[in-house]
């Protein structure tokens, strides 16, 4: 009886300890987001993405006025793209 009982003991003892580990845990100075200090935008806007849209949206409204659907629509967006929407 005595071994179930210390059986118990422990693993409530363990689970209780691997629960409330985590909120004692500490964090190292500077990498809290909520005291951290916001970083520089030093990233410069993707003008390829922007480019591509473009691209994008006049082969969709020259295959639009085409009246194209189905396969033919997707060779002739796939077509003009490569070719840069000319």
């Amino acid at each position: 009886m005595s071994i179930l009982r210390n059986g118990l003991i422990s693993a409530a003892i363990l689970a209780l300890s691997l629960g409330v580990g985590p909120a004692f845990a500490q964090s190292t100075p500077g990498t809290n987001p909520d005291t951290a200090a916001p970083a520089a935008k030093t990233m410069k806007p993707m003008k390829k993405t922007v480019h591509k849209a473009s691209v994008s949206k006049s082969c969709s409204t020259q295959a639009h006025k085409k009246n194209l659907h189905g396969k033919a629509l997707g060779r002739f967006e796939t077509n003009c793209m490569h070719h840069s929407g000319a």
